[in-house]
């Protein structure tokens, strides 16, 4: 499955209904290590005002029923400082 090319086709949608500024794909489906149990690791920011728990849960819940698979929703603000520079240096932006 590229999830890459679903979250562009649907991205538009995903910034309208959820507030999303930017939404892009790290981890194993980035480099191509993703195996059937793997989950899809997206990194987001939502736009000034709309980062809300609603917005950050429905979110998730559509991704996952978009790529029929768990999703590790990741918000760029929270990442730890240490994993910082590798999802950075890894994500593909929609």
């Amino acid at each position: 499955m590229d999830v890459l090319a679903l979250l562009r086709e649907h991205e538009p949608e995903i910034k309208k209904r959820f507030g999303v500024a930017t939404i892009g794909i790290f981890g194993s489906f980035v480099r191509g290590e993703e195996r059937p149990e793997s989950d899809v690791d997206v990194l987001v920011t939502f736009r000034k005002g709309e980062e809300t728990f609603d917005n950050y849960m429905d979110c998730k819940f559509y991704l996952e029923d978009l790529f029929s698979r768990k999703v590790d929703l990741v918000m760029k603000g929270a990442i730890k400082k240490r994993l910082r520079p590798y999802i950075l240096g890894e994500v593909v932006y929609a």
